[in-house]
């Protein structure tokens, strides 16, 4: 069997061992392991997995559900635990799977918190901003309009002219039930 480089496994290293039963991983200096070498491991019934530096970090978790989900027996596993990440250290790696999962996943740091909180100003200084604008083009258009309407009731001396907007002739003009008529 090939030895672990750098503490790791290659993802590979059990391609052709498919009736292996018992693997023995003891005190072989392995950090973390890939899942994908296990997956043709369909008669593996026991692994040890103690005395190794195990690295309980994000790249790990696929390795820890693998653990949970196969039932696979490890004698070992009280001994088998975690060395990092400081939160994870002394834990064994058969039940850091939630754990990781939260840390991994769900887990927001202060970073995330400032990052939404940064966007969530952005976006209300946007409204803010589009609100206001939206305010003032409204304001300029009633006093645009305004004054094109007033400027229509000047002659071409500038002087003013009455203009009679009426649109419904008063009830003694109408001479039909006293109701209005268009003119």
């Amino acid at each position: 069997m090939s030895t672990a480089r750098n503490g790791v496994y290659h993802r590979y290293t059990f391609a052709n061992t498919s009736s292996l039963r018992y693997l023995d991983l003891r005190n072989t200096g392995l950090q973390t392991l890939d899942h994908a070498a296990f997956q043709g491991l369909l008669t593996l019934h026991t692994l040890y997995l103690s005395g190794n530096p195990w690295r309980c970090n994000c790249s790990f978790l696929d390795f820890t559900i693998y653990l949970i989900v196969t039932h696979l027996n490890h004698p070992d596993a009280p001994n088998a635990t975690c060395v990092a990440p400081m939160e994870l250290a002394g834990w064994p790696i058969a039940q850091v799977g939630n754990p990781l999962r939260y840390m991994c996943i769900t887990h927001l740091d202060q970073q995330d918190y400032l990052f939404l909180l940064l966007i969530g100003f952005c976006i209300f200084s946007a409204g803010t901003v589009a609100a206001w604008l939206t305010g003032m083009c409204a304001v300029i258009y009633q006093h645009t309009h305004r004054k094109s309407s007033e400027t229509e009731d000047e002659d071409e001396h500038g002087q003013r002219v009455r203009v009679a907007r009426q649109i419904f002739k008063s009830r003694a003009d109408s001479g039909h039930d006293g109701f209005p008529q268009l003119i």
